[in-house]
């Protein structure tokens, strides 16, 4: 493998898994800090971990962009775990820019971590095929447990799971998994390792579970930890082209959307998984529409133990179409994961794909960084708290941190939601959200000239995940 620098309502769910060891014999000189987190996620100190780069019949590969907000040059890492073995090459990234690194000879799926010697960097992964490109933002954990809410094999299209040790030590998983067919505990999958310094990809169609409309995952480590990344080729039944995301390292009682689409040709959905032993009554709300003289009441839903529910966005009473934000919480103590899938339809019939997580209540902030913007795409941003606030975009570049003209001070109501255009020209340098209570921001990018629909992702929390 090589690669180069280039500057600047219920579905209940079920899957079985095949799989293959991309094998690396190198080891690491270091170990990054580690610190631990409350939800079972363990913060690496400067490193991030990016789900992973899929090429061949899948994608055409892509690259990752390291922005650093930092005042002082940062130092980065860059290791490539795949079929090819170990690889690895520092880069420089100076104060206030970003840095692209494009991943060559990928060969199925290749996993970056990236390793930083100051903090204030932003990482993201970006996957570029015919059908678009599509940007997911990297993590600065490990975990023992894994979510995903929404897979999907109809139409015999792809679903491979990623799971990467970075570790010296072998990881051991127990996985189950959840389609119409009931939630399943295959034995070939209990106490299943992932060596040392390694990849395992998963295939999900190749056990039979094709043709699958829903399809969950619960990903649990008893000796170890790692991080589970999601490709999904799309190939009909209602989705086409590409995603690729990070799963859910913690189950919550409370998830926010800060984007959310019923628009002119465009559907949209939310899946809410229930891993636990017990049902979940779980509120759904919606805010940040308009017109505000729409009315639009919360509603519930049951989501049996080891089942997910499919909720039809465009069939909410009284929503009108347009952007919005979206609560999932549940009544009681039981907790869940949920994935956002936004389809939009072109004229001609076609369709781009997107799927995307929330954030947990816990997981929020007030400071959200973006490693790299776009003229016309747009940031989405929603106030969570009851207090009424503002906030400012601006952008790091060799003058420090600066005010975007038009952005410099935007009120939000309490509950509101609230899209912005980035400007032309875009600023060079890596932007950031700075608002007066606590947000969630979402980067919503184009993938790519002359292709429909777009990417959303979570931006960054200033300094973390």
């Amino acid at each position: 493998m090589s690669f180069r620098l280039r500057a600047f309502a219920v579905i209940p769910l079920v899957v079985g898994v095949a799989g293959f060891v991309y094998a690396v014999s190198e080891e690491s000189s270091s170990r990054p800090t580690e610190q631990e987190a409350g939800s079972g996620a363990v913060a690496v100190g400067n490193t991030r971990f990016c789900p992973g780069i899929p090429a061949g019949d899948l994608a055409d590969g892509g690259f990752i962009t390291i922005a650093n907000t930092a005042d002082i040059a940062s130092e980065a890492r860059i290791t490539w775990l795949g079929p090819s073995g170990r690889q690895t090459k520092t880069v420089t990234v100076e104060p206030h820019t970003s840095t692209d690194v494009i991943a060559e000879n990928v060969d199925r799926v290749a996993s970056a971590i990236v390793e930083l010697d100051v903090p204030g960097a932003i990482v993201e992964q970006h996957s570029e095929s015919e059908a678009g490109n599509i940007r997911t933002l990297c993590t600065d954990r490990t975990a023992t447990s894994w979510y995903f809410a929404d897979g999907f094999t109809a139409s015999d299209s792809n679903e491979l799971l990623v799971l990467t040790n970075p570790y010296a030590d072998a990881a051991i998983i127990d996985l189950s998994y959840s389609t119409v067919a009931g939630r399943q505990r295959p034995n070939e999958y209990q106490g299943f390792v992932i060596p040392p310094k390694s990849v395992r990809v998963l295939d999900v169609a190749s056990i039979g579970a094709r043709n699958e409309q829903v399809v969950s995952f619960a990903i649990e480590a008893s000796t170890g930890r790692i991080i589970a990344g999601r490709v999904q080729r799309y190939r009909g039944s209602g989705r086409q082209g590409l995603t690729v995301s990070l799963g859910a390292t913690r189950t919550s009682g409370d998830w926010w959307f800060a984007f959310g689409d019923t628009s002119a040709n465009t559907a949209e959905q939310l899946v809410v998984y229930n891993p636990g032993e017990k049902p979940v009554s779980v509120e759904v709300a919606v805010t940040g529409f308009k017109p505000k003289s729409a009315i639009v009441q919360p509603f519930t839903i049951e989501v049996n133990a080891g089942r997910s529910a499919v909720i039809d966005m465009n069939g909410v009473l009284g929503l009108p179409p347009g952007n919005h934000g979206i609560s999932v919480v549940t009544l009681g103590t039981g907790e869940i994961v949920v994935e956002r899938v936004i389809n939009v339809i072109a004229v001609n019939g076609q369709i781009a794909t997107t799927v995307s997580s929330p954030l947990p209540q816990a997981s929020l902030s007030q400071q959200w960084d973006i490693a790299e913007v776009q003229p016309g795409e747009r940031i989405a941003i929603v106030n969570v708290t009851g207090t009424r606030t503002q906030f400012a975009v601006t952008s790091f570049g060799p003058a420090g941190e600066v005010a975007i003209t038009g952005l410099e001070a935007i009120a939000l109501a309490p509950g509101a939601c609230v899209i912005v255009t980035i400007p032309d020209p875009a600023p060079t340098g890596p932007v950031r959200v700075s608002a007066g209570a606590s947000v969630i921001v979402e980067y919503v990018s184009s993938r790519g000239a002359g292709r429909i629909g777009y990417s959303v992702a979570l931006a960054q929390t200033a300094g973390g995940e």
